[in-house]
């Protein structure tokens, strides 16, 4: 009868085989790749205070200067006579008119002040016959004599004549020579049913200095 042989190992043997297994296996994870560790992202951002306008000085608009209504800015230099001219300014606008033309002293002229809304009379005109100009603005300029916003500039295209005429007459039996003199109005505001004409006038036309 043919049995199954056996070898029987001693316990030493079995200790060593079991011993070889382990350290084998310990062998073989060291050789496993380890990954590499993922780099990690820092998100940076530099913060500083936002700075702030600094307010200037602040401003405050003057007002606009007028001059007062019907100051003299130029004088005839021939005498007075006993003529008139009122201008009357129904305009929003400050005016300076200008009285320029010929008498006795040869050119001459004279300019005055008219505020908006405002009249005035100009007395003393001498016999002539003068071209009426006038320029329209706001906020008069001392030092150029003339508006820092100038609107527009008319002329009166017929010329005024200012003349003073005498006569005698007879009062109670006795002779009396009398002296007439003209008086003219003029609007600067136009007007239906007007009966001047304007237009546009040069820069020498409201020139204040001597032609």
């Amino acid at each position: 009868m043919t049995g199954v042989q056996t070898c029987a190992l001693p316990i030493s043997a079995v200790i060593v085989i079991v011993s070889a297994l382990f350290v084998w296996t310990l062998s073989q994870r060291s050789f496993q790749k380890v990954p590499a560790p993922v780099p990690s992202t820092v998100s940076t951002r530099a913060i500083a205070p936002r700075a702030e306008p600094t307010p200037g000085p602040q401003f405050t608009p003057r007002p606009p200067v007028s001059l007062k209504n019907g100051t003299i800015l130029k004088r005839f230099r021939a005498p007075k006579g006993l003529s008139t001219v009122t201008v009357e300014n129904g305009n929003s606008e400050d005016a300076v008119i200008v009285v320029s033309g010929s008498n006795e002293k040869g050119r001459d002229k004279a300019a005055f002040y008219v505020r908006g809304g405002k009249t005035f009379t100009l007395s003393g005109v001498p016999s002539g016959t003068y071209m009426l100009a006038y320029v329209l603005g706001s906020d008069w300029n001392r030092d150029t004599r003339s508006f820092n916003s100038e609107l527009g500039r008319k002329r009166f295209e017929n010329d005024a004549v200012f003349d003073e005429p005498e006569d005698e007459i007879e009062r109670d039996g006795r002779q009396y020579r009398r002296r007439q003199f003209t008086t003219i109005t003029v609007s600067l505001k136009p007007s239906v049913g007007g009966n001047a004409r304007t237009s546009q006038a040069r820069l020498e036309d409201v020139s204040l200095e001597d032609e």
